[in-house]
């Protein structure tokens, strides 16, 4: 019965795709549009947003309760629990971005919160009605959510569904929400290939470095979403925001903390798996390849904010895809040599450099970023960045003593020392000539 709702769980998670971008076009849009002042067109974009919301989340409703038994094999009372869920999360999402996008990030976090204590309603039903009392209990958590979303809500929002604005809206937001899919499936690639490839205790194995890496992945998402608001309510103020100087100044301090925070993580998790998860130990290496190739991904996300904001999602995009290309290409081609799940982990360190790569000196085609300066900057960055992987790297290597614990904490202050003196020596570099 439990697979039934990871399969709900998972059509739950790509439901958002079905509004076409609508709803990541108002959140790129609109704290521009406020910076601009122009506060009608904000309310007719938010509006038909809104709209669009429950006209999709109505068709889902009844495109699942009609199909989903027969699609799915799963019982139709189920399906017609799970249906609503879908309307009502739809919405919710919707009015999350309306919140994003007007810098009320807190509420997004109160309602969150909310939303996760509603679902012990789920856990108590479900003891006492098995998997029937499950799903009545998420049908209440996401019906309330709404409801807790609509009345801390402080913007107007009307229905209205215009075709001449929904369609500005999809056009807008279709590249955004392509960019959203592909980096999916640049990051799920890695395990769908050993899914392919390998038994199932391999991929449980790989797990080991996601076990890690999930926590950055809900901060760095936090960063960036705040980032990304933060970013276009300043460029529709002054469209020069966005200088050379001030993305390679926001990178820089991303690629610092993100470096310090894994890097930790890195020489520690030898320890911590022998100490906690010693079944995971075969799964070390490919863990610690995937956190050094995360370094790369995380360091991105003040990029990916510059190009959502200056309206270059298509670049964006070609350079997502060249990087699931170069991700699966360079996991088939490491495979055939060497058939173990580090080839895989290596063939996405490869793609996240591609990614971050690509990124970097995309910046130099764009408008705003073009002066003398700007290799120059680019390079250093670079160096910033490989320096202290290099670091990284070479001390995990290093056994320092015979004792795992001892060992790992002698690596741990060695990297802290050295990490931190090799900061601020870049730090008095040209790097300051250029403002970063």
């Amino acid at each position: 019965m439990w697979g039934i709702w990871m399969i709900f769980n998972i059509i739950l998670k790509f439901s958002p795709f079905t509004q076409l971008g609508v709803s990541e076009s108002i959140q790129r849009n609109v704290p521009i549009l406020i910076a601009e002042n122009k506060l009608e067109t904000v309310r007719i974009n938010q509006n038909n947003a809104y709209g669009f919301s429950w006209l999709m989340g109505t068709v889902l409703l009844v495109a699942f309760m009609l199909l989903g038994p027969s699609l799915l094999g799963i019982d139709k009372t189920y399906c017609y629990l799970f249906a609503p869920i879908l309307l009502f999360n739809l919405i919710s999402y919707n009015i999350g971005i309306v919140f994003r996008s007007h810098n009320q990030f807190k509420k997004v976090g109160i309602v969150s919160f909310l939303s996760g204590l509603l679902s012990l309603i789920s856990v108590f039903l479900a003891y006492k009605l098995s998997f029937f009392g499950f799903l009545i209990g998420q049908l209440v958590r996401y019906i309330l959510t709404f409801l807790i979303f609509y009345l801390i809500n402080k913007v107007t929002l009307n229905l209205e569904v215009k075709l001449t604005y929904i369609k500005g809206l999809i056009v807008d937001g279709t590249p955004i929400i392509l960019i959203v899919l592909s980096s999916y499936l640049v990051t799920l690639s890695d395990r769908l290939i050993i899914a392919n490839y390998f038994d199932d205790k391999s991929l449980g194995l790989y797990g080991l470095a996601y076990l890690v890496i999930n926590p950055f992945l809900l901060i760095s998402g936090s960063v960036n979403s705040v980032l990304y608001t933060s970013f276009s309510s300043s460029f529709g103020k002054d469209k020069t925001f966005l200088s050379i100087g001030r993305v390679f100044r926001y990178t820089k301090v991303l690629i610092f903390i993100y470096s310090a925070c894994i890097g930790l993580v890195y020489l520690l998790l030898p320890l911590v798996t022998s100490m906690f998860l010693p079944d995971y130990t075969d799964g070390i290496d490919a863990a610690k390849w995937l956190l050094v190739g995360h370094i790369f991904y995380f360091s991105g996300g003040i990029l990916t904010n510059s190009y959502f904001t200056l309206n270059k999602q298509k670049n964006r995009l070609l350079i997502v895809l060249l990087a699931l290309f170069v991700n699966i290409t360079m996991s088939l081609i490491l495979l055939k040599y060497i058939p173990d799940i580090v080839s895989v982990a290596l063939g996405s360190v490869c793609s996240f450099i591609v990614l971050f790569g690509g990124l970097l000196f995309g910046l130099r085609f764009m408008s705003h970023f073009r002066n003398s300066d700007q290799l120059k900057g680019l390079g250093l960055l670079i160096s910033f960045l490989v320096g202290g992987i290099v670091i990284l790297v070479f001390l995990g290597a290093f056994e320092f003593h015979s004792n795992l614990v001892i060992d790992g904490l002698l690596k741990v202050l060695s990297f802290i020392i050295v990490y931190t003196v090799w900061a601020f020596l870049f730090n008095k570099s040209d790097l300051k000539k250029l403002g970063v």
